[in-house]
């Protein structure tokens, strides 16, 4: 009975220290990622196959004159890969290349992780270094969702006007008091007419509460609900759009996120260029049509000036 008991308890520890050797072998290899680094690499690479290959020696001469310093540079038919020793050198030493080779040699940037290719097999990644400890930039961008509701507004007048225009319906006047309402004067002897198109307004935006001023004089306004409701939205978006543009530096384990009603906190560990980053983060696009005015003197006419400052 003894010795049962005596074998089963060896058995229960052998599978234990099985399991607890199991444990640390999978915890040793997760770690493993941890020894290597990520190595930026800026690749020369040829416009042309007739152009003459650059040697290694000329590439270090040129950046040792500039005090910039390389790991390695891997020289062949196709161009040249120089793995940096430092990566705040990024920009320095593409600027120099492009000054020097752009002729006949275009310059693009890489980053690799010179772990094992049997390391790599394992998909396994080194643990994600935040801003303090890999150093980097951090971006509060305040959103501006007071112009981004006039704007909205803006927009909206333009569909009204372009609708009255369609029912023959004149406009004498349109404004925007305020952030959240519109004003249109229209003629009063089409009072039918005018009726069918708040109809039609308010079927395609129904978010707005109408109110007649007097009889030939309407206005359109967001309830407090609805501002609040399209902030959230403009919020929303814009750290969508702050992400996809993030995306573009390649950079994993950045931070982009609310902060208060209006901020967007924005952290990028590793980025020694704040300049591009800035660039590409705060690009904007916009695009808007307008119908030339035949008549300077006609209402809601925007003067615009050429580089000469010409109207």
């Amino acid at each position: 009975m003894m010795n049962s008991r005596y074998t089963n308890s060896v058995k229960k520890t052998k599978w234990q220290n099985i399991v607890i050797i199991f444990v640390l072998l999978f915890m040793l290899i997760s770690a493993l990622p941890n020894l290597y680094s990520d190595k930026l690499t800026v690749n020369l690479v040829s416009n042309n196959s007739q152009n003459e290959p650059i040697s290694a020696q000329t590439i270090k001469r040129l950046l040792a004159k500039h005090q910039l310093t390389v790991d390695e540079i891997k020289t062949s038919t196709e161009g040249s890969a120089i793995t940096l020793a430092n990566e705040t050198d990024q920009v320095a030493v593409e600027t120099l290349l492009t000054e020097q080779f752009a002729e006949n040699y275009s310059v693009a940037s890489s980053v690799e992780n010179n772990a094992p290719t049997w390391l790599k097999s394992f998909n396994g990644q080194p643990i994600k270094l935040g801003l303090d400890l890999s150093g980097g930039v951090l971006f509060v961008l305040d959103v501006d969702t007071e112009r981004a509701l006039f704007d909205k507004l803006k927009d909206i007048a333009l569909d009204v006007k372009s609708l009255a225009i369609a029912d023959r319906i004149h406009l004498s006047n349109v404004s925007q008091p305020n952030n959240y309402t519109i004003t249109f004067d229209f003629n009063i002897s089409k009072q039918s007419a005018v009726e069918k198109l708040l109809t039609k307004v308010t079927k395609i935006y129904p978010e707005f509460s109408q109110s007649k001023i007097d009889n030939n004089q309407v206005t359109l306004a967001y309830s407090s609900q609805e501002q609040v409701k399209f902030r959230q939205e403009t919020m929303n978006q814009t750290l969508k759009t702050m992400r996809g543009r993030i995306e573009e530096l390649g950079i994993t384990e950045a931070v982009t996120q609310k902060q208060g009603k209006n901020r967007i906190r924005i952290e990028l560990p590793g980025v020694h260029d704040p300049e591009e980053a800035k660039r590409i983060i705060g690009a904007t696009a916009s695009l808007d049509f307008y119908q030339l005015a035949e008549n300077s003197n006609a209402v809601g006419i925007l003067q615009m000036t050429d580089n000469s400052g010409r109207q």
